[in-house]
C-alpha cells in the first residue's frame, strides 16, 4: 500500500503542474495587447515560451491521463488533467478572439456570414443556400445569445469540436464497455489535428465534427434499440442532406460497409456477433432525402457532370499536377519541401501509420484464423476505404478534395486505434507495458507539437494568417456604398465579393449588386503580375474598360516577406503604381487601398 501511494503522487503532481502552467498561459494572454492591424502570423503575437508552456502543460496532462488509463483508475487528478486538456484546446481555438480580430477566416466564411444575415433579415433561407441547417443553427444562436458574428464564428466551431471529442469517447466506451477506452479516445481526439479545418466556419468542416455523434446514436440503437433512439436517428439522417452532401456520401459508404463487416467477422470468427443489423433502410432514407433536396439545384448536375468527365479522363489537370506546379513555382529545394510536408502533414502521417499498423495486425489475425472483433474490422475497412479515396483524390477530381477526405481518415484512425488497443491489451498494466506507455505518450506529444504550429496558417507552413481587419471591412463597405456599381473590381487576397456577401447579405447582394457579389467568380479578377509594367508603361494599357483595384497589407507582406523569391509583385511595382497616370488612389486607410484604373487599351 505504501508503494502504491508513492506512485500515486505522480499524477497529482502532473495535474498541479499542468494547471499552474495553464494559469500562466492565461495570464500571458491577458497582458498581451490586441493586434493593431493585420499580422502575418498569429504565433508571432506571443513570446515563444507561451507555446512552449502550452506544450509542457499538454505533456503533463497526457502523462497524467495515461497513468490513470494504465492503472485503471479515474481519480480527481485525472479529472484535473482532462479539464486542463480541454482548456488548452479552448485557448488554441479562441486565439483570434484574444487577439481582438474583427473577423477570422477569409473567403468562404464571409459568404456564410452573408447567408446567416439573409435569415436574420428576411426570416427565410435564400434561394441559393444549399446547406441551410448550418446557417439556421447559427442564426438561432445569434438571436438567443445576442452575440455578434465574430464571437459566433469562433464559438460554433469550438462547440462542434468538443461534441466531436465527447462523442468519440462515448462511442469507444459503448463498444468496449471500458472507461479506459473512452480516456484513450479522448487523448487521441484532443490532439489539435486538421489544421485550419478544425477552426473553420464552414458547413462541411463544422458538421463533420457532428459525425461521431451520429455514430453514437447509431450504436445506441444497435446495442439497445428503443423507439426514442430510432426516431432520433431517422430525424438526424433526414436533416443530414440539408447540412452538406459530403457527409451524405461518406455516411452511405459507411452504412454499406457496416453489414459487410458483420458478415466478414462472422465468417472469420465463426461467431454470430451483433453486427448483422441491416443498414439498407438508413441508406434509403439518406439517398431519398439527398436526391430530393439537391436535384433542385443546378449545382447538382454540374458536380455530376464534373465527376463523370473526371473519371473519363476529360479533366484538364489532375490535382497532383496542380500541387506539383505550385511546388515548382515556389522554388523550394527538396529538403525544404520535406520540411514543409512534416510541418503540414507530419501529425496526420503519424496517425495514418499507427492506424495502418493496426490494420496489419487485424489482417494477420484473419490469416491466422483468430477471432477478429467486428468493430476492429469495421473501422479498419472504413479507414482503408477513406485512405483509398484520399489517394484517388490526388489523381482524379472526385469533387471532394484531398484535405476534405483527410479529416475522415483521421476520424476513423482515432476510433480504430482507441478501440483496438484497449481490447487488444485487456490487462494493460503499467509495470508490464512501460514501452507501450512511452510510445503512446511520444505519439501524442509529437503530434500535438506539430499540429499546434499548423493550426493557424502562418509563415511556419509557408502560408498567411486568415485575419480580417476592421480597416478591410471599413474599406470594402466604403466601396459598396459609394462605388460605381457598373465598374468591375479586381483584387488579390481580399476576395471583394466575399465581403459584399457578408456586409449586404448573400441573397440581396447576388440580386441587387451582382457585379460586385460575383466578382470572385471572375477568372480574370487578379491584377496582372507586376501590374504589367514589364510589358506596358501604364496599368491602364492592360484594360479596355475602367476598373477598381483593391490591394491590402496582406498582399505586400505575402510577396515582400513570405515569398520574396516568387517576385510576382515587388516594392518597386507599387512605387510605379502610385505614380501611374492611368491610376488614381481613391481610398486609403492604412490596411487597404482602392485604386481607380482608367482603361485605355485599344481592343
Amino acid at each position: 500500500m505504501e508503494q502504491y501511494n508513492k506512485v500515486s503522487v505522480k499524477p497529482k503532481l502532473l495535474a498541479v503542474i499542468s494547471v499552474l502552467l495553464l494559469n500562466y498561459v492565461l495570464y500571458i494572454i491577458i497582458v498581451t495587447p490586441p493586434s493593431e492591424g493585420y499580422e502575418l502570423s498569429i504565433y508571432d503575437a506571443y513570446p515563444t515560451y507561451f507555446f512552449i508552456l502550452i506544450l509542457i502543460s499538454f505533456s503533463c496532462s497526457f502523462l497524467g491521463v495515461l497513468y490513470n488509463i494504465f492503472t485503471r483508475k479515474i481519480t480527481i487528478s485525472c479529472l484535473a488533467n482532462i479539464f486542463t486538456i480541454v482548456m488548452l484546446n479552448a485557448v488554441l481555438v479562441l486565439l483570434p478572439i484574444f487577439r481582438g480580430y474583427a473577423f477570422y477566416q477569409r473567403h468562404d466564411a464571409l459568404s456564410h456570414v452573408g447567408m446567416i444575415k439573409d435569415i436574420l433579415i428576411s426570416g427565410h433561407v435564400g434561394d441559393n443556400n444549399f446547406y441551410p441547417v448550418f446557417h439556421i443553427i447559427s442564426s438561432v444562436i445569434i438571436q438567443i445569445t445576442n452575440l455578434n458574428f465574430f464571437l459566433i464564428r469562433e464559438l460554433i466551431p469550438a462547440y462542434f469540436y468538443y461534441l466531436y471529442v465527447i462523442s468519440i469517447s462515448l462511442i469507444s466506451i459503448k463498444i468496449t464497455g471500458d472507461r479506459s477506452a473512452g480516456l484513450f479516445a479522448f487523448l487521441f481526439a484532443s490532439v489539435p489535428l486538421l489544421g485550419g479545418r478544425r477552426i473553420a466556419f464552414t458547413p462541411s468542416d463544422n458538421l463533420f465534427f457532428l459525425l461521431p455523434f451520429i455514430f453514437y446514436i447509431f450504436y445506441l440503437d444497435l446495442y439497445k434499440s428503443s423507439i426514442e433512439t430510432k426516431v432520433l436517428l431517422i430525424v438526424i439522417l433526414l436533416l443530414i442532406p440539408y447540412m452538406h452532401p459530403e457527409i451524405v456520401i461518406l455516411l452511405m459508404i459507411i452504412f454499406v460497409l457496416f453489414p459487410l463487416s458483420g458478415y466478414l467477422s462472422k465468417a472469420i470468427s465463426k461467431i454470430n456477433q451483433s453486427a448483422n443489423k441491416g443498414t439498407w433502410h438508413l441508406c434509403l432514407v439518406l439517398f431519398t432525402s439527398f436526391f430530393t433536396w439537391f436535384s433542385m439545384f443546378s449545382r447538382f448536375s454540374f458536380y455530376t457532370r464534373r465527376l463523370y468527365f473526371s473519371f473519363l479522363g476529360a479533366m484538364s489537370t489532375p490535382p497532383i499536377e496542380y500541387y506539383s506546379t505550385l511546388f515548382s513555382r515556389s522554388k523550394l529545394t527538396e529538403i525544404e519541401v520535406l520540411e514543409l510536408f512534416i510541418k503540414r502533414e507530419g501529425a496526420h502521417f503519424i496517425y495514418l501509420i499507427l492506424a495502418s499498423l493496426v490494420v496489419l495486425i487485424i489482417v494477420k489475425n484473419m490469416l491466422s484464423n483468430r477471432k477478429v472483433e467486428f468493430n476492429h474490422l469495421f473501422f479498419g475497412l472504413v479507414f482503408l476505404l477513406s485512405s483509398f479515396l484520399m489517394v484517388i483524390s490526388l489523381f482524379v477530381d472526385i469533387v471532394i478534395g484531398y484535405e476534405r477526405v483527410l479529416k475522415y481518415v483521421i476520424l476513423f484512425s482515432t476510433l480504430l486505434v482507441s478501440v483496438f488497443f484497449i481490447n487488444y491489451k485487456k490487462n494493460l498494466l503499467l509495470q508490464k507495458n512501460k514501452i507501450f506507455f512511452l510510445m503512446i505518450f511520444l505519439i501524442l506529444i509529437i503530434s500535438t507539437t506539430i499540429s499546434t504550429f499548423n493550426l493557424y496558417p502562418s509563415p511556419i507552413i509557408k502560408s498567411y494568417n486568415q485575419q480580417v481587419t476592421s480597416m478591410e471591412i471599413s474599406g470594402t463597405s466604403w466601396l459598396i456604398e459609394f462605388g460605381d456599381k457598373n465598374l468591375e473590381p479586381i483584387d488579390m487576397f481580399i476576395t471583394f465579393g466575399r465581403f459584399v456577401h457578408a456586409l449586404q447579405g448573400y441573397q440581396y447582394s447576388m440580386q441587387e449588386n451582382k457585379l460586385y457579389a460575383t466578382a470572385l467568380y471572375n477568372t480574370k479578377r487578379y491584377p496582372p503580375d507586376h501590374f504589367n509594367y514589364t510589358h506596358f508603361g501604364t496599368l491602364g494599357e492592360s484594360y479596355s474598360e475602367d476598373k477598381y483595384m483593391l490591394t491590402n497589407k496582406l498582399m505586400k507582406l505575402f510577396y515582400f516577406e513570405l515569398w520574396p523569391k516568387h517576385a510576382r509583385f515587388t516594392p518597386n511595382d507599387f512605387v510605379k503604381l502610385n505614380s501611374d497616370p492611368t491610376v488614381d488612389k481613391i481610398y486609403l486607410n492604412g490596411e487597404l487601398e482602392i485604386y481607380y484604373i482608367r482603361g485605355n487599351r485599344i481592343s
